[in-house]
C-alpha cells in the first residue's frame, strides 16, 4: 500500500470495501503497533462483518492511548466515499551536465599529399632512433650493474710479436749455449737450432760447441731429482750402474705413481 492509497482509506474509514480492508489487516501484520491501523482494521471489519471482527476490537482496546476516540471511530455513522485528490506531481526538469569539448586544432592542414608523407617518415625515423638510444642507454646500464670484480691476479703485459719473437730466439740461444752434445741425435738437434738463428737477422749466429760426452751418472749426483727420468735407467743399466738404475725406479714410483705397477716390475727384474 503506498502513501495516496493510505490517506484513502483513512479519509474513507467508515466506508471501506473488502479489498482495502484486506490491504489493511495486511498493513497492520507489518506494523503491529501502529494504533491507527489497530483502530482501522477494527472499524473495517465490524461494517463489513468479518470473522475476526471481535479480536480485531480487541487488540485496538489495547494498543488505544484515548478509549474516546476509538469509541467515536467505531460509532461514527457511514459516509459516502470522498475521492481524495490526487496532487499532481511537479516534475522537475532534468539537464544534463554540458561538457565543453575542446576544440581539436588540425595539425595537418596545412599538409597534403607527399608533405604530410615525407613528416609521418621523418617521425617514426626519430622514434625508431629514440628507441635504439633507450635501448644502449638500458644495455650500459645493465653492464655496469652485473660488471665481474677485478681480478687479483697480475696482469699480463702485452708483447709486440717482433719482440716476443727475440726473446725466444734468445732463449733458445741460451739454452743451446748450456747444452753438452751426448750423441748424434743432440748433435743434430744443435745443428737445427744453428740454421734456426741463421734465419734471424738480429741474433748472431751462435760458436759451434765441441762434442763432449759424460757421465749422466755424474750428473745426477750434481742434479739430484731434477733429471730424474726413463732414459737416465737405461743410460745407467748400458753403463753397468744397476743400484743406482733401482733407485732411479724408485724415484720415478714416486714421480709418476701411475706407472707404478711398470717401475716395481723392472726393479723386480734388475734384482734377481
Amino acid at each position: 500500500m503506498n502513501k495516496n492509497t493510505f490517506q484513502l482509506v483513512v479519509s474513507n474509514y467508515t466506508s471501506l470495501n473488502r479489498d482495502e480492508a484486506e490491504n489493511v489487516i495486511e498493513l497492520l501484520r507489518q506494523y503491529p503497533y501502529s494504533q491507527l491501523i489497530h483502530h482501522l482494521a477494527a472499524r473495517a471489519s465490524q461494517d463489513l462483518f468479518l470473522p475476526n471482527s471481535n479480536h480485531f476490537l480487541h487488540e485496538s482496546a489495547v494498543y488505544s492511548t484515548d478509549r474516546s476516540v476509538l469509541r467515536q471511530i467505531m460509532t461514527a455513522p457511514r459516509q459516502a466515499r470522498v475521492a481524495t485528490p490526487v496532487e499532481p506531481i511537479e516534475s522537475t526538469p532534468i539537464y544534463a551536465p554540458v561538457t565543453e569539448i575542446p576544440e581539436i586544432v588540425n595539425l595537418t592542414s596545412h599538409l597534403s599529399g607527399d608533405a604530410f608523407y615525407a613528416e609521418v617518415q621523418d617521425d617514426l625515423k626519430n622514434l625508431a632512433q629514440s628507441k635504439l638510444r633507450f635501448e644502449e642507454v638500458v644495455t650500459q646500464l645493465e653492464n655496469e650493474t652485473h660488471q665481474p670484480l677485478p681480478s687479483k691476479t697480475t696482469p699480463v703485459v702485452a708483447i709486440d710479436p717482433p719482440v716476443q719473437n727475440e726473446i725466444l730466439i734468445e732463449e733458445i740461444k741460451h739454452s743451446k749455449e748450456q747444452i753438452n752434445v751426448e750423441g748424434p741425435k743432440q748433435k743434430e738437434q744443435i745443428e737445427i737450432i744453428d740454421e734456426f738463428i741463421k734465419t734471424q737477422p738480429s741474433i748472431s749466429p751462435a760458436r759451434s760447441v765441441s762434442p763432449k760426452v759424460e757421465d749422466l751418472s755424474e750428473k745426477y749426483d750434481i742434479y739430484g731429482d731434477n733429471i730424474v727420468s726413463e732414459t737416465l735407467v737405461e743410460i745407467l743399466l748400458k753403463q753397468g750402474k744397476k743400484e743406482k738404475a733401482v733407485e732411479m725406479l724408485k724415484k720415478l714410483i714416486w714421480k709418476f705413481p701411475q706407472k707404478k705397477a711398470y717401475f716395481a716390475a723392472q726393479i723386480e727384474a734388475l734384482k734377481k
